[in-house]
């Protein structure tokens, strides 16, 4: 029992890691194979959070950037199915 409670106790900061770098190659191996989605999430993005679509400079990029709201989290259908979708397909 002692072993089972040390296992769990080093495992579990460990499990949201590996569960999000896994959501994350499988996104972007997915985005690679479909660009179309990739357009559509960037489009809700840029449309909720007000960003430029347009190509901007690495230093302009570090300005923009934001953590999005609650409310705009909420917002976010498209990226909320898409973020699913690669959860179901892995």
């Amino acid at each position: 029992v002692d072993m089972v409670n040390i296992y769990i106790k080093e495992a579990k900061p460990n499990y949201y890691l590996e569960t999000t770098s896994t959501l994350l190659s499988w996104s972007f191996y997915l985005f690679d194979k479909h660009p179309e989605v990739l357009d559509k999430v960037k489009n809700e993005l840029a449309s909720i959070l007000h960003a430029p679509t347009r190509s901007v400079s690495d230093e302009e990029k570090m300005k923009g950037i934001r953590i999005p709201t609650y409310e705009e989290l909420q917002q976010m259908d498209y990226l909320t199915m898409v973020i699913k979708e690669v959860l179901r397909y892995e």
